[in-house]
């Protein structure tokens, strides 16, 4: 290919930003070839989408029935940001000639934009592109998109670390008399509390007493996401993806018998619960104990909603008693340096877990040639034993710190680890080929980012 183009984050590989931080990086451009050229520019956008279709039939005007298809959408803009680098959209044509060319950009994120999201119905995605304008050519588009994270603090409400206890109890007929009953199976679960976060265990204590004369074959726990999707065109209509995230069996309670299971259940990589910041996409999740019962008899089932944050619980994470215990500001820096962090071990991002199909937008094939399947990257919060790299989870306030244990050494975040989003000198940020990245600069004099525009949701079709 004559010409290539990459796209990096400032101190970010995994390309893992909070709402309310900057997002800086730079686009390198490596041609081989002269080319004709309008301008080039890159466009930042945050949105979400849904799409489904469906066969339905209609009266045509003979009268007649015919079936087609109709495409429900649902659509949300979170960012739309477009800066030309060189040359201008209205201007004359000129040669770009072969070699490497760098031009940075930045962004700030609004405070309140959703996390980002794949499912089978819909997306909510975050992308940098640059866009090569060529006259009477299709233009050269390059894509690189990057995960948003609405922070979600399990500390914030205290409802969370309220125990959970459920009960559920069955009886069976004896024979063809339906007057005299066996003995019940009694189900009981508990877990600690109803909200954690992603690597973390769900400790569990589940009981089965079983003095009736039916066989449970077996007892199973799992816990359960489901994302409901909307439309708003051509109508307003709800569909709902249920996938297992994390599944143990436990094996059978034969009749007259009882037993009870201390166990976990580990949460892998996943989205957090919704927060009211996408109305078309909104993720839940459930704690479903199931006890399957010999014969025609019904199975016996317990559903406990829980709660998956960013952030965990206070005291819940081995290696550290302090976390974060408030959202980030919406600049997400302070005089032009990283905000403090709590003394828990920063957590790895992982991609996210996915047993199904994943959401291709056709329209990005039509437009493109072809879709740019895309993974997020969730926080997960492993052992403090655990390698763990990638961005730190923002606060402001105070935080205590913890004690680590012994011979573990306190975590903390190097300087590297800290600048998240590092501001790029205002100065190099002309339009133009320009031979280097500037440097950044020192801790000590802190360079003040150029002024962002006030960027709003907007509807689609809004040209920035």
């Amino acid at each position: 290919m004559s010409t290539e183009c990459t796209i990096r984050f400032d101190n970010n590989p995994h390309g893992v930003y909070y709402s309310g931080q900057l997002v800086s990086g730079a686009c390198e451009l490596v041609t081989t070839k002269q080319k004709t050229i309008r301008a080039i520019y890159i466009t930042i956008n945050g949105f979400a989408q849904v799409r489904w279709t469906e066969s339905r039939s209609r009266k045509t005007a003979e009268g007649k029935s015919e079936n087609y298809i109709e495409t429900f959408r649902g659509d949300e803009q979170y960012l739309s940001s477009r800066t030309v680098v060189l040359g201008q959209d209205t201007g004359n044509f000129f040669e770009l000639h072969p070699g490497k060319y760098v031009y940075p950009f930045q962004i700030q994120l609004p405070p309140h934009v959703p996390t980002s999201y794949n499912g089978f119905y819909g997306q909510i995605r975050y992308e940098v592109n640059l866009a090569i304008d060529r006259p009477w050519k299709y233009d050269n588009i390059f894509r690189q998109p990057f995960t948003v994270i609405s922070p979600l603090d399990l500390n914030t409400n205290p409802i969370y670390r309220a125990p959970v206890e459920k009960k559920e109890e069955k009886q069976f007929c004896c024979g063809t008399c339906f007057y005299f009953k066996n003995d019940p199976i009694v189900l009981n679960a508990d877990i600690p509390y109803s909200a954690f976060a992603p690597g973390q265990n769900i400790d569990f204590k589940i009981f089965v007493g079983n003095e009736s004369n039916v066989d449970c074959r077996e007892v199973k726990i799992k816990l359960v996401q489901t994302t409901e999707f909307s439309t708003r065109t051509p109508e307003a209509k709800h569909r709902t993806e249920s996938m297992k995230v994390a599944e143990k069996k436990l094996g059978a309670v034969l009749k007259l018998s009882r037993k009870e299971y201390k166990d976990f259940l580990k949460i892998p990589a996943v989205a957090p619960s919704s927060l009211e910041t996408c109305s078309i996409i909104k993720v839940k999740y459930t704690l479903e104990i199931n006890v399957k019962i010999a014969g025609l008899h019904t199975n016996m089932n317990i559903s406990v909603p829980v709660t998956i944050g960013t952030i965990p619980l206070a005291g819940t994470v081995a290696g550290g008693d302090s976390v974060i215990t408030m959202q980030p500001q919406a600049n997400g820096q302070r005089d032009g340096q990283p905000p403090p962090y709590s003394s828990i071990a920063p957590p790895a991002y992982e991609e996210a877990t996915h047993s199904g199909k994943l959401f291709v937008d056709k329209d990005e094939e039509e437009k493109y040639g072809k879709a740019l399947p895309f993974v997020p990257k969730y926080p997960v919060y492993h052992s403090p034993n655990a390698p763990t790299s990638g961005p730190i989870p923002p606060t402001i306030g105070h935080t205590t710190p913890s004690k680590p244990p012994a011979n573990v050494p306190a975590a903390g975040p190097t300087p590297e680890e800290l600048n998240l989003g590092i501001i790029p000198n205002p100065a190099a940020t002309t339009p133009g080929p320009i031979p280097m990245y500037p440097p950044v600069p020192p801790a000590d004099q802190p360079s003040s980012p150029p002024k962002q525009p006030d960027v709003k949701p907007r509807p689609i079709g809004w040209n920035a």
